[in-house]
C-alpha cells in the first residue's frame, strides 16, 4: 500500500516535508510503523506537488525514494506552504513508471468515488489524498490515517511522521478535510 504526506503550514523545503522526522516519508519507505493489510517496503517510485505563487511544481521518479539525491539536493532548495507526496507500493501487475494519476473533485466526489471502488472491489485499501493548496481531503478505508492540525499548520499522512502526542488517529472508513485551525473527520458512510 501506497504511503501518502499532505502538509500546508509555514513555508518549508519540499525536501524536508518528505525527510523530517522519526517516521518521516522516506523513513516510511522502507519501514513503516503502521502497515495494515500487509506490505512493508514501498519502493516502486515516489512523487511529490506544491504550491507557490507561479503555480503548482512537481517532482517524480519511479525509483525509490531512497536513492534520488534530489531529495536532499535539488528539493530542499524549493519552499512552499502546501506540499503533497505519496511512495508507492505498486500492484501486482500494475506498471512502475511515471504515469499520473486522475484527481478527483475535493470533498463529496471524494467519498463517492472511494463508496463506488468499495463496492466493487470490497476490501480494498483506498487511501487517498487531494489539496488544492489551501485544504487537505483525504479518505481511510482499510489502512491507517493519521492527522495533525494546529492554528498555523495541518499534516495528514499515512502514519505521524514523528512522536510528537498532538497526532489523532483517523477511524477507519473516515474522510478527512483539514487546514490551518479546521479539521473535520466524517464517517464515509453517513
Amino acid at each position: 500500500m501506497c504511503r501518502h504526506l499532505g502538509y500546508l503550514g509555514p513555508a518549508r523545503s519540499v525536501g524536508d516535508v518528505l525527510t523530517a522526522g522519526t517516521s518521516s516519508l522516506m523513513q516510511q519507505s522502507w519501514a513503516p510503523r503502521d502497515m495494515r493489510g500487509g506490505g512493508t517496503v514501498n519502493a516502486d517510485g515516489f512523487g511529490a506537488a506544491w504550491w507557490t505563487d507561479d503555480g503548482v511544481g512537481h517532482y517524480r521518479n519511479p525509483m525509490p525514494i531512497w536513492t534520488d539525491p534530489a531529495v536532499t539536493d535539488a528539493l530542499t532548495s524549493v519552499r512552499s506552504t502546501a506540499v503533497v507526496a505519496a511512495i508507492r507500493s505498486a500492484t501486482v501487475g500494475m506498471p512502475v513508471d511515471r504515469s499520473s494519476s486522475d484527481s478527483q473533485e475535493p470533498g463529496e466526489a471524494l467519498a463517492g468515488l472511494v463508496r463506488d471502488v468499495d463496492a466493487a472491489a470490497p476490501g480494498s485499501r483506498l487511501n487517498l489524498l487531494l489539496s488544492d493548496g489551501r485544504t487537505l481531503w483525504a479518505t481511510a478505508v482499510h489502512h491507517a490515517l493519521s492527522v495533525r492540525v494546529d492554528g498555523a499548520s495541518a499534516v495528514v499522512a499515512s502514519e505521524p511522521t514523528d512522536d510528537d502526542a498532538d497526532w489523532r488517529s483517523v477511524p477507519d472508513r473516515s474522510i478527512v478535510t483539514a487546514a490551518a485551525g479546521s479539521l473535520d473527520i466524517t464517517p464515509l458512510d453517513r
